[in-house]
C-alpha cells in the first residue's frame, strides 16, 4: 500500500470498498493507511462501518476504529456510544483513553474523571489513564490533586517529560524556585533543549538568587531563538 514510481499503490477513487472492507485479511490494514497516512476520514469511516456490519457489531476494534473517525468527524455522541458498546465488549486501555477524551470534548470532566477512574480499576497505575486526570484535575483549577497524580505518573515511568515538567511549574509557583530547579535540570538531562526549558530554567535561578546560572541559561536561550 505504500507509494511507488508509478503512484499510490492504491486508488481509492475506484476501489471497491464494500468489497475490501468486508474482507477480513485485508481491511484493517486498508482502514490504517486510508485514516493514518491518506487521512481521508470519510473513507476510512465507511471502511469501519461496512467492516462492522460485516463482523456482525461483535467486533470491538471496529468499533474503535468507528470512534476514532466519529471524533474526528465532531460526532461526539456516535463516538461516545461506539466506545461504551466496545468496552461491554472488551476493556482496553486505548478505549478508556478515547472516551474520556470523548467527555471532555464535550464538556463534560467530570464523567472524564470517572473513566479514567473505571480505568485504572482495570489497569492500575497506568500511565496514561493517570496523566488524564491529572490533565482534567489541572484544567479544574485543582493543582494539588493535579501534581499528586503526576507525582504518580512519576513513580509509573521516571522519564515521563511532561509529569517533570507539570510538578516543577507547580514547585515554581508555590515558592520553592529551588526544588523546581532540580526538576527542569532532569528534563535537561534527559537531552530536551528547548528555548522554553532554559527560559524556566533562568527563572528558577533569578528566583534562587543564583544569578551566574540565570545568565547562562538567558544566553542559552538567545541561542536557540
Amino acid at each position: 500500500m505504500a507509494s511507488g514510481g508509478d503512484g499510490e499503490f492504491v486508488n481509492l477513487a475506484r476501489l471497491n470498498i464494500d468489497k475490501y472492507a468486508a474482507d477480513p485479511q485485508v481491511n484493517r490494514q486498508l482502514f490504517e493507511y486510508v485514516f493514518y497516512y491518506v487521512n481521508d476520514i470519510r473513507i476510512a469511516h465507511q471502511i469501519a462501518g461496512v467492516a462492522t456490519k460485516s463482523a456482525g457489531y461483535e467486533d470491538h476494534f471496529w468499533k474503535n476504529q468507528l470512534a476514532k473517525c466519529y471524533l474526528r468527524l465532531g460526532m461526539l455522541q456516535d463516538a461516545t456510544k461506539q466506545l461504551i458498546s466496545s468496552l461491554q465488549q472488551k476493556q482496553l486501555i486505548e478505549t478508556f483513553a478515547f472516551l474520556a477524551k470523548a467527555y471532555n470534548r464535550v464538556d463534560q470532566p467530570m464523567a472524564a474523571l470517572k473513566t479514567y477512574s473505571q480505568g485504572l480499576e482495570v489497569f492500575p497505575e497506568d500511565v496514561t489513564m493517570l496523566t488524564g486526570m491529572a490533565r482534567v484535575q489541572e484544567a479544574l483549577g485543582e493543582y494539588e490533586l493535579s501534581v499528586d497524580l503526576y507525582k504518580k505518573v512519576l513513580d509509573a515511568q521516571s522519564n515521563n517529560i511532561e509529569a517533570i515538567a507539570c510538578v516543577a511549574t507547580t514547585y515554581y509557583y508555590g515558592g520553592k524556585p529551588e526544588i523546581a530547579l532540580r526538576y527542569y535540570r532532569r528534563i535537561l538531562q534527559m537531552g530536551v533543549s528547548s528555548a522554553e526549558l532554559f527560559m524556566n530554567i533562568g527563572l528558577c535561578c533569578l528566583a534562587a538568587q543564583q544569578f551566574d546560572f540565570a545568565l547562562s541559561s538567558i544566553m542559552r536561550l538567545a541561542q536557540l531563538i
